[in-house]
């Protein structure tokens, strides 16, 4: 089932009964769970943690565990989390996190107390009375029941992070305009927030003489419901090793020397004694990261090979190189699926998005050179914005002055010529804006030679040109006359013939019936884009020129750098 059907299914439960067929069990099984045995179904075990000590987790039986994974998945599709939680996120990871942080005058880190413990039943059971979800007691209760273990929020369950992320939205408003306020950066990975500011000194509300929270920071905090782990309040000047999550981010993020260090040893321990004899030996290292769970260190230097070329296409940093060089023979085993570009698109309107994405993922599964490109698409401007290029450079202003975690281009349609002189583009062309921004104008279609276009000229004419099975297509202003609004060719008229549009896709009408004949262009693209009739045999190979060069821009944005 689509993730849009369950999200409407999940919001239409009314009744216990409901829930339990949406959950893909009958009532009786749900009330012998709720009454009989949800304190019998989670076992506690402790493990290492990476930095020391212990962490305890309560981990749910596989049963519950199904069940919590599908709440999990809706909840975080219903309310995901937005602005500066970057842990539990989909496309962010410790790297987003860190990255906001990097090359700062200073950078303090604070822990959250029982990040998943300190949130209750009743603030769970909250989260599905309120708004979005505003679930009855009938359906809101059980929901909180199936979430919670002896009242409180496990550490363990597929579950809690969704709904702790939902929780703490409250405290991510108010860290949020804490940091505004005092002209701070600032990002939540779960428990672990850090705030980072190139300004001489820390604000008092932050961080008191003595290096210790200050009042207002934990005010704030009891308030949204939560208390710091004054163990691990952490101030770094640039002149110290400032560390985020695991990184050193003096500079730009990359993992502490020590890691490193350690993973040349693995290495050298592989090449002189063989994958066996290296284990015993790594297990008597003095580390605190215990290696009693490794099965291989051929195992273990994959992984650490895999995260630290992330950090390497991320950051451009070449840890990976480095150690291929040095051990050429244990080259396959740094060999990654990591992508050499990750470029993230924000377009003009929706359907720029769709046609592009559906092109990328036609083409890339025949050419060997997508295979190691990743592009994915923002979800700005919205349409409360209004699509189209004022919404895009108004969006472009505000991104202008961050640093942005994926290298972004900024796609503009070539359909407006004072706005393409005020931001110095030409049809092909881009302008970096900083190292991880840059504008482009897409390029021109090899079948137009008009100087004004948008993304569905790249469809050729006689595409365009096909009717729905009610009769309706796209049309392109110059088939009207800009007079009367008659079609040129058809017994067609125009209401608005000077508006200004390239491709008409409204308001257009047949002379003999009165019924109109314009398709949206929302409603030609999804056709397009399902291949439904009459596009079953559409080419995508028709926007191989606006994949080409949207790499293009990222290669020789990427190279200034």
């Amino acid at each position: 089932m689509p993730l849009e059907e369950r999200e409407a299914e999940f919001l239409a439960l009314r009744t216990r009964e409901a829930l339990a067929c949406w959950l893909g069990i009958t009532d009786k099984q749900l009330r012998f769970l709720l009454y009989k045995k949800l304190d019998q179904s989670y076992r506690t075990f402790v493990i290492p943690k990476a930095r020391g000590g212990s962490r305890e987790i309560t981990a749910p039986s596989k049963f519950l565990a199904r069940l919590q994974r599908k709440i999990a998945l809706v909840v975080a599709a219903i309310s995901p989390p937005r602005g500066l939680a970057k842990g539990f996120v989909k496309g962010l990871s410790v790297l987003d996190h860190a990255a906001l942080h990097a090359n700062k005058r200073w950078v303090v880190c604070l822990d959250l107390k029982n990040f998943f413990p300190s949130i209750n039943y009743g603030r769970v059971l909250g989260v599905f009375r309120s708004r979005p979800f505003e679930f009855p007691d009938a359906v809101a209760i059980p929901l909180s029941q199936i979430c919670c273990y002896l009242g409180l929020l496990p550490q363990g369950a597929p579950s809690s992070p969704a709904i702790s992320n939902v929780v703490a939205r409250q405290l991510d408003r108010r860290l949020a305009e804490f940091a505004r306020k005092n002209k701070l950066s600032v990002s939540r990975y779960a428990d672990d927030i850090s705030f980072s500011t190139n300004a001489r000194i820390v604000p008092v509300g932050l961080m008191l003489e003595d290096r210790s929270p200050g009042n207002e920071i934990l005010e704030l905090l009891v308030q949204s419901g939560f208390v710091i782990n004054g163990e691990k309040f952490r101030v770094r000047h640039a002149s110290e090793r400032q560390q985020v999550t695991g990184l050193i981010v003096n500079d730009r993020p990359r993992m502490p020397r020590f890691w490193r260090r350690q993973t040349r040893v693995l290495m050298h321990l592989r090449r002189v004694h063989g994958d066996e004899n290296a284990l015993s030996i790594a297990k008597d290292f003095r580390s605190k990261r215990k290696l009693s769970d490794v099965k291989s260190i051929e195992a273990l230097v994959r992984g650490r090979a895999t995260f630290a070329s992330h950090l390497d296409d991320r950051f451009q940093t070449d840890f990976v190189e480095s150690l291929a060089r040095a051990f050429p023979e244990q080259r396959s085993v740094l060999e990654s699926r990591r992508k050499v570009a990750h470029i993230r698109v924000v377009a003009e309107g929706k359907t720029d998005k769709k046609y592009i994405a559906q092109a990328f993922s036609a083409l890339s599964g025949h050419d060997s050179r997508y295979r190691r490109v990743k592009i994915e698409f923002s979800d700005l401007p919205d349409k409360s914005e209004g699509f189209g290029d004022v919404a895009l450079r108004k969006h472009v202003q505000e991104i202008s002055t961050v640093q942005l975690p994926v290298f972004t281009i900024a796609l503009f349609d070539c359909d407006n010529s004072k706005l393409m002189a005020d931001l110095n583009l030409t049809a092909a062309s881009y302008v970096p804006l900083s190292p991880t921004l840059a504008i482009a104008c897409l390029p021109q279609p090899a079948h137009v030679s008009d100087a004004a276009f948008c993304i569905e000229h790249f469809i050729p004419a006689h595409i365009r040109a096909l009717r729905d099975s009610k009769g309706r297509r796209i049309f392109t202003v110059d088939e009207f006359d800009s007079t009367n609004g008659r079609h040129r060719t058809e017994s067609l008229y125009r209401i608005h013939p000077k508006q200004a549009t390239l491709i008409v896709d409204s308001d257009v009408f047949s002379m003999t019936s009165a019924e109109s004949v314009a398709l949206s262009k929302s409603q030609f693209c999804d056709l397009v884009c399902e291949r439904a009739p009459p596009f079953e045999d559409f080419d995508w190979e028709v926007f191989r020129p606006v994949i080409d060069f949207l790499l293009s821009v990222y290669e020789g944005a990427t190279s200034r750098r």
